[in-house]
């Protein structure tokens, strides 16, 4: 059996990145010998049971291939210098590498300033160089200054480019951040896998409701709509904008509730929101790293998920990929990285001060109106997930990659035909 190098990062690290990697590597054990390498003082606790765990100090580049999960994570910042000096596949998550990228730059100033000119984009550029100064000095402290603070940091310092140049090959979950990479390396061998989803044996609708009523005390009545939200709860996933449109929905509806599951992300008060529109008793915040069990329940309950993202980052999502497991429908926003599934049971509306408050409520309506509806879209969701995105299909496309079979060079050319996608604002 051949071995593989595969650097991430896993459990108890919280968030979906983690979970991502303990899954993947669980399926490729059954194709390579997986040494997982890690960042200084981490310590996996699933991981272990399915390949050996080393530092990434103990690299040497002898495995027969290489795997690199990249993230913005912070967390992630370790495997950069073994990218640069043994290359390797690489599974781009999303279209900023500014967390990722910190910790390497931190230490190396003179890389940064002449990544900052090779990685940036004449936009980017225009706002970091602009008004230098005399002193050299200064000129460098503004630039290092906006890379730490800048408002808008993320997106004037991404440094993808940097990430590709190094990479032999790219993985990617979307026709969006395929076209973002094209258009950075023309001639990178790039990939569209969907993202790796467990099958779930999740209750029906009536017992799930009742389930959450009971553990997590949500007022819930026969006929009460119940919509959700789940993932880190973050400014940008538009919860507010839901929450405008659950406060519109609710003048007709007052039993209806709107469950939101996840832990809060610093940057963004949801609690503040919910007061501010008058939502209190209505709206459930589960602020916790819930057990999958739960989860499921939670999402089981739901007429209706939401899973938006604006602006984006081009970034998937595997709690959508958890929501179509489970069997509901959710609504994303439309022409994000998200928007490349069946309308059937994937819902898009446009994006703000395009009419989204307006199609969000639309859709409250909808399917509170049919009952059956949810039970219908879920079904075509679950069938879906199951046929598309189990682990055990996905380790199997990551291994058909690695070694350069002919299926894998058919995907490949599959994705360099596609056609023009916007890429990530």
């Amino acid at each position: 059996m051949k071995s593989l190098a595969f650097f991430g990062v896993f459990n108890p690290v919280p968030g979906g990145m983690s979970d991502y990697c303990d899954d993947l590597v669980a399926e490729l054990g059954r194709h390579y010998e997986v040494t997982c390498y890690v960042g200084e003082g981490a310590h996996p606790e699933r991981v272990g049971r399915h390949a050996r765990v080393v530092p990434d100090a103990a690299f040497r580049g002898r495995e027969d291939r290489v795997l690199h999960q990249v993230g913005n994570s912070m967390e992630l910042g370790f495997l950069l210098p073994h990218l640069r000096r043994h290359g390797g596949m690489v599974t781009l998550h999303d279209a900023c590498q500014h967390d990722v990228t910190y910790p390497y730059f931190k230490t190396r100033k003179v890389r940064f300033l002449i990544e900052a000119f090779r990685s940036l984009d004449a936009g980017a550029r225009a706002v970091l160089f602009s008004e230098p100064g005399a002193n050299p000095f200064a000129w460098y402290q503004r630039i290092v200054g906006h890379y730490k603070g800048h408002p808008d940091k993320r997106r004037l310092f991404t440094f993808s480019r940097f990430i590709l140049r190094h990479a032999d090959r790219l993985v990617v979950h979307s026709r969006f951040l395929a076209a973002y990479a094209r258009n950075l390396h023309r001639s990178l061998p790039i990939t569209i896998l969907h993202h790796g989803i467990h099958p779930v044996e999740a209750p029906d609708r009536t017992e799930a409701r009742e389930r959450l009523r009971r553990r997590f005390a949500v007022p819930l009545g026969p006929r009460t709509a119940v919509f959700l939200s789940f993932g880190t709860i973050q400014e940008h996933k538009r919860i507010t904008g839901v929450l405008e449109a659950f406060r519109d929905f609710v003048k007709d509806r007052p039993d209806a509730v709107y469950v939101i599951v996840g832990p809060k992300d610093q940057g963004y008060d949801v609690d503040g929101v919910v007061q501010a529109l008058g939502l209190e008793g209505k709206v459930a915040v589960l602020d916790a790293y819930l057990p999958m069990e739960d989860v499921n329940v939670c999402i089981a309950a739901a007429d209706l998920c939401f899973n938006l993202r604006y602006p984006s980052l081009g970034s998937s999502s595997g709690a959508l990929y958890k929501i179509f497991a489970v069997g509901r429908p959710a609504v994303v926003t439309a022409g994000e990285s998200m928007d490349e599934f069946p309308h059937g049971f994937s819902l898009p509306v446009p994006p703000p001060h395009e009419g989204e408050r307006e199609a969000l409520v639309a859709l409250m309506r909808r399917f509170e109106a049919d009952r059956t509806l949810s039970d219908r879209c879920g079904a075509e969701a679950r069938r879906f997930a199951e046929r598309e995105c189990s682990w055990i299909r996905i380790a199997e496309q990551y291994h058909a990659l690695l070694e350069g079979r002919p299926e894998a060079r058919a995907a490949e050319a599959a994705a360099a035909a596609l056609g023009p996608v916007a890429s990530p604002k």
